[in-house]
């Protein structure tokens, strides 16, 4: 309750999807190393996702399907297998229906532990609102139900990178989002911040912008201009 509680009713399906994906992922653990010994019980379960806030990729699926469902929305539950994992062992996500689209959301995966000592409760969003092509370039496997269909996720839409203005289809497109986020991040002052972009391609975009600006061994040109812009107006950036 205390995530439902925090929920408009004057907000869009994203916006309400959005706050229920991020308090719920804030609030667990993927972590084996958190649950090893554990009650299997709760850790494949919504109490141990939701209230112990520890949990497999089952407690996970379970948690977002219970709060999403609270909320009012369709939803189900999805099965596969990740990408690198042994095709043997079994992964759980969830599909939601918004603005009349379904949508893929894979908690589990969306859930970045430790990824740096500054910020080590990350939520990402890489498998938030994606579609079932996403899914079966990322996950081994995506099995048919056995009593029931699973409806198909074909729609963009609400992407959260198509929503939020970081899905690029050119390299000039990166390049200013790159710039965009980077002098968002100075003018808020923080120690440490971490966006992220979507490619249209991965074999041409990513690529170009990660041999143009990420593979040289001195700063990029492109942090060096935001770094002479950000010094005109006082604000520093580190490089």
């Amino acid at each position: 309750d205390s995530i439902l509680s925090g929920v408009r009713s004057s907000w869009s399906d994203y916006d309400k999807i959005l706050y229920i994906h991020d308090r719920f992922i804030e609030g667990c653990d993927s972590s084996s190393d958190n649950y090893a010994g554990r009650n299997d019980l709760w850790v494949a379960s919504a109490y141990g996702s939701i209230v112990d806030g520890r949990a497999t990729c089952l407690g996970y699926a379970k948690g977002l399907f219970y709060l999403l469902s609270r909320a009012g929305f369709d939803t189900v539950m999805c099965v596969g297998s990740g990408l690198g994992y042994d095709a043997s062992a079994k992964h759980v996500w969830v599909k939601v229906k918004a603005d009349g689209r379904w949508y893929n959301i894979d908690p589990t995966w969306d859930d970045k532990p430790g990824q740096t000592a500054v910020a080590s409760n990350l939520v990402g969003y890489e498998f938030f609102m994606v579609t079932d092509q996403f899914m079966h370039e990322t996950h081994c496997q995506v099995f048919d139900m056995q009593f029931f269909n699973v409806p198909s996720a074909t729609s963009e839409t609400l992407n959260w990178y198509k929503v939020n203005g970081y899905y690029a289809e050119s390299l000039s497109e990166a390049e200013r989002m790159v710039e965009k986020a980077t002098e968002a991040a100075v003018a808020r002052g923080g120690d440490y911040e971490m966006f992220s972009i979507r490619f249209a391609t991965v074999r041409g975009v990513q690529r170009q912008l990660h041999k143009k600006h990420l593979q040289r061994k001195h700063t990029s040109q492109l942090l060096l201009k935001i770094h002479l812009r950000q010094e005109v107006h006082g604000n520093k950036l580190r490089l």
